[in-house]
């Protein structure tokens, strides 16, 4: 946290304090003695080049700091703990030792702690070269207890093969790995440089937080936020190209303050802004709008206005704003909204975030094609980030000859998207390829279902973008209420079949089309082991 920001929140904290001398003669008024407050633990003696300080100690959850033993509160030094405690931190803390353990003359620090009869003891020592108190792991005994690097860099060490090879033949799809994987796709071959993370207290409570997402450069959307809960990581929120989270850098208090914003449908989006609360596993909303469209009746749009992030009308106002408005400060870049629109001074969006180019993680080589038996690699139909919020994966199958099928699925089931690759069965001599990816395409729609064909055309825009003939081939299937329209981008390559569908109800299709071909015209193919012929 930046210096401005920490005066300002002593600066709080010394109007709270006077606020509460109004209420009740209970409290210590300001300029009364620091050490009457009851949140010394402990004290000692430090020794450093020759000199003695005596010194109180005060245990908080992610470090100890010490003070002069004067009546002005003055920091004389710190240390930073390994591994993550929860607010029972004061009730584990047993006792502090300064005594000099490695003979340089000046104290190192021993503290100890005992968890329900488990003893355990960090131990750092004095480096006047930084100059601070420095971690000494190997001299420190803390059973099997793991330290903040150790637990999150089990979930790197899973998002580093997801970011290298987003179709990798992991067993499942976590929760915290949808965005990471869709963003790594998207991304391609400039994923490990464009992909990164950040472990950095974000809520301010100590508690360092796990970042994962894109780099500012990249657009800086964080695909997954992660804190500690009993020294366990804990998935705090998730986005991806349909319900994005950026940081901000404006506070609220001591918390960072991030923007979101998301699709449900063509005509229902939403955006706000929250904060992270103080232990850093709940979204404490500030302001959030949305639009709203009854089934059925497009053209009547309303916008809605809470605190709670909810996208239920029941649970919101009308808001005073006009259609115009709303979709006019909602185009306005992120900086420049939260400064006119929400009026919280802001400068830059986006974490520094390390790049995973940087990771050390203990998996195989990178690729950026599936892989095959014969260790060539499989090109992916990439770039296709949807703009739609309450995706849930349907099915993801990896094949050993190195194809796949993806399929996911809007919460209403108005909507489901399927991206598969498969072995080129097309022969020239017996059909020709519109035939051929028409047929391919609409094997896609509901086994048993026959399915009507509506249009089949050759696009010209694709198919450069491609070097390979684009084919968008649209059909219907089942009846009445249970109608549903696909269109499929339907491409072969002489050895693979691409088909990237989308599946709607057909009362919905009309609206969504200008989006599938947005999506469509940004499509591309990693780089693998066959080229055009």
């Amino acid at each position: 946290m930046n210096h401005l920001k920490k005066e300002f929140v002593l600066l709080l904290a010394v109007v709270f304090c006077l606020s509460l001398t109004a209420c009740t003669g209970d409290y210590p008024i300001v300029g009364d003695d620091w050490r009457t407050t009851g949140i010394v633990l402990d004290g000692g003696t430090i020794t450093r080049n020759g000199e003695d300080t005596d010194v109180l100690v005060c245990v908080h959850k992610a470090d100890a700091a010490f003070y002069y033993d004067s009546k002005d509160q003055t920091l004389f030094g710190s240390v930073d703990y390994p591994i993550a405690f929860g607010s029972n931190v004061w009730d584990l803390f047993k006792g502090i030792d300064f005594a000099d353990l490695n003979g340089d003359g000046n104290s190192d620090v021993t503290m100890k702690f005992d968890d329900n009869g488990s003893e355990f003891g960090l131990v750092w020592y004095w480096d006047a070269e930084s100059p601070k108190f420095v971690y000494q792991p190997e001299k420190s005994f803390i059973g099997d207890r793991k330290t903040t690097d150790e637990i999150y860099h089990e979930l790197l060490d899973r998002f580093y093969v997801l970011v290298s090879d987003p179709d990798s033949n992991m067993d499942t799809t976590e929760d915290g790995e949808f965005g990471i994987r869709e963003s790594a796709r998207g991304m391609g071959k400039d994923a490990l440089n464009g992909m990164g993370y950040l472990i950095e207290d974000l809520s301010g409570d100590g508690v360092p937080e796990l970042a994962v997402g894109s780099l500012r450069e990249y657009g800086g959307e964080i695909n997954a936020l992660y804190t500690l809960a009993d020294n366990e990581p804990e998935l705090v929120f998730e986005g991806w190209g349909r319900n994005s989270y950026i940081y901000v850098n404006t506070y609220v208090g001591d918390s960072s303050c991030f923007y979101n914003c998301g699709s449900s449908s063509a005509v229902e989006s939403g955006h706000g802004i929250f904060t992270l609360s103080r232990n850093g596993r709940e979204l404490e909303w500030r302001r959030f709008y949305f639009t709203y469209a009854e089934v059925g009746n497009l053209d009547n749009v309303a916008i809605y206005v809470n605190t709670t992030g909810s996208w239920e009308p029941e649970e919101s106002e009308l808001a005073d704003m006009t259609l115009e408005e709303y979709y006019e400060w909602f185009s306005t870049p992120v900086v420049e909204s939260m400064t006119d629109f929400w009026g919280m001074p802001c400068t830059e969006s986006g974490l520094y975030l390390t790049p995973f180019s940087d990771y050390t993680a203990g998996v195989g080589r990178a690729t950026t094609g599936t892989e095959r038996d014969d260790c060539e690699t499989v090109p992916v139909l990439m770039g296709g980030a949807l703009p739609f919020t309450n995706m849930e994966p349907l099915q993801s199958e990896n094949y050993e000859d190195g194809t796949y099928y993806y399929a996911d699925i809007t919460e209403d089931g108005v909507l489901r998207v399927v991206d598969t690759v498969l072995p080129s069965n097309f022969m020239y001599d017996v059909q020709t390829l519109e035939d051929y990816l028409t047929a391919c395409a609409m094997n896609l729609g509901e086994s048993g279902t026959a399915g009507h064909l509506l249009t089949v055309e050759q696009n010209d825009t694709y198919t450069k973008n491609m070097s390979y003939p684009v084919y968008i081939v649209i059909y219907i299937v089942g009846e009445d209420e249970d109608t549903r329209e696909w269109t499929v981008f339907a491409m072969d390559t002489d050895h693979y079949t691409y088909l990237y569908a989308f599946d709607a109800m057909a009362d919905a299709a009309e609206d969504m089309k200008p989006i599938y071909h947005d999506i469509f015209a940004d499509l591309y193919l990693s780089d693998g082991e066959y080229e055009n012929d």
